[in-house]
């Protein structure tokens, strides 16, 4: 008998209807709806119409994840870009992680009105062999173990409670595929192709802890696209996962600042 795919607690996209401004939310690799939900809550709170989907493959089993590849992640990206723009005037890309580098993608191939990457590596295999080399790596070892940290998985649970939701901990997968690291090096080669077609306003949100996406990366896309207004803001506290890490209130206001502060522009220029 076939066994019927099951989502996660925790795993399930978020729909938030507001006003026209639209943001799409997009979460990281080998994670889920969750990593990025507090921050898509928190925009909704200020009146912001949002969407988190789920990427492919993410938030079921680890299992599904060789069969995926780049494009089906961006794809998901693209459904949720169209499915705000049925209904907002504005739409604000908004991406945690690898969530950051398909967003950069949308930004390159579509008209969005402003841009934001969080914690987005953008050359990252540079230095990790095993990413350069996950394709092969496959044949003799086909999942890697990622259990996580222990700190960061404390802190969200006790949120969690705090909260008076489900404590279920981070939403992610401990068990990675070889052939879905090797499609993240793929995705990451496609954005360094393109992204000097970026050229909305871009807003850069890093922890200036995190080693995988660090400020050094994030100066890296400064550098590649062609936005005439680029800020990048830097948290003192937390790591990676900086919407549920320690920093996470402080990302939070960053980010919604940024928002009403671009679309406070946008009216002023549309008035004139």
């Amino acid at each position: 008998m076939t066994q019927i795919p099951t989502l996660r607690p925790g795993a399930q996209p978020q729909f938030y209807r507001g006003n026209e401004i639209g943001c799409l939310v997009t979460h990281g690799f080998m994670a889920s709806p969750g990593e990025v939900g507090w921050a898509g809550q928190y925009l909704a709170e200020q009146g912001y119409t949002v969407y988190v989907p789920r990427l492919t493959g993410h938030g079921i089993d680890p299992a599904h994840m060789s069969r995926m590849t780049w494009q089906d992640w961006y794809a998901q990206v693209l459904d949720g870009y169209h499915i705000l723009l049925q209904q907002c005037e504005t739409i604000i890309v908004i991406g945690h992680s690898m969530g950051g580098l398909l967003s950069l993608l949308l930004a390159a191939e579509h008209p969005v009105d402003a841009l934001v990457v969080s914690a987005s590596p953008y050359n990252l295999s540079e230095n990790r062999l095993g990413m350069r080399l996950a394709n092969y790596i496959n044949y003799v070892m086909p999942y890697t173990d990622h259990p996580g940290d222990p700190e960061l998985e404390a802190q969200i649970l006790a949120e969690q409670e705090k909260r008076g939701v489900e404590q279920i901990g981070r939403v992610h997968y401990k068990k990675w595929s070889s052939k879905a690291v090797h499609q993240f090096y793929l995705l990451e080669k496609a954005v360094q192709a393109n992204i000097s077609r970026v050229t909305v306003p871009l807003f850069l949100l890093y922890a200036e802890q995190d080693e995988t996406g660090s400020p050094e990366q994030a100066k890296q896309i400064a550098a590649g696209v062609r936005s005439k207004e680029v800020e990048t803001y830097l948290l003192k506290d937390g790591g990676h996962i900086i919407f549920q890490d320690s920093g996470r209130e402080e990302a939070f206001q960053a980010l919604a600042d940024f928002v009403a502060r671009f679309t406070k522009m946008e009216e002023t220029h549309n008035v004139r």
